[in-house]
């Protein structure tokens, strides 16, 4: 519920004399109707004040009526038996109470019971995400690797070879290079070999 305050549109009174005309304080109900909360708030008050009241005329009744009556005993033991059927009739509330109690408790055992079936169905998932995750994991990583001499072949240059006199100096990309550094090693090898 929402209180909203409401002024009423200010007439040519409130704005000569400059005073601001305001109505109740209103709530807004979840139908959206506008209820007077002062209005409301006094009804209540005033079903208090009845049901008060009704409870101390009969008090009063019964006390003027008891004090008139010189065998006041013989007038309240006439209400033994209803004395005994309201206790039994508490009992049984009671018994009825303790047998509702009962219904519910099992209705909770199984509601906890579909509970833990549930939490072991989402323990269950969750160790096959955890498995897979540390599958996808692994092979993300494995062909990062096999990805990375790769591109590290596809990106290589050499712009000449600058050690040995017979090889011309020229640049050579890619994977090209590897067939130029096999070159310079088996001529590097030849020339350890001559000398």
């Amino acid at each position: 519920m929402r209180l909203l305050k409401s002024t009423s549109p200010p007439g040519p009174l409130s704005e000569r004399e400059g005073v601001r005309c305001s109505r109740k304080p209103t709530m807004e109900t979840p139908n959206n109707h506008p209820v007077d909360i002062m209005k409301k708030d006094k009804r209540w008050i005033w079903i208090a004040f009845g049901l008060i009241l009704i409870v101390f005329i009969i008090w009063g009744g019964f006390w003027y009526a008891l004090n008139r009556n010189p065998e006041r005993g013989t007038f309240g033991d006439m209400f033994g038996a209803v004395n005994a059927l309201f206790s039994g009739m508490a009992f049984v509330g009671i018994i009825i109470a303790i047998l509702m109690q009962r219904e519910e408790l099992e209705l909770q055992r199984k509601e906890l019971e579909a509970t833990r079936k549930e939490l072991k169905g989402q323990k269950e998932q969750f160790i096959l995400q955890n498995e897979t995750l540390r599958k996808q994991t692994f092979e993300n990583t494995f062909f990062q690797m096999v990805t990375l001499p790769n591109e590290i072949g596809t990106t290589m240059e050499i712009s000449g070879l600058r050690n040995y006199p017979s090889s011309k100096p020229r640049k050579t990309f890619g994977r090209r290079c590897f067939i130029e550094f096999w070159k310079e090693l088996i001529e590097s090898y030849n020339q350890k070999l001559k000398n």
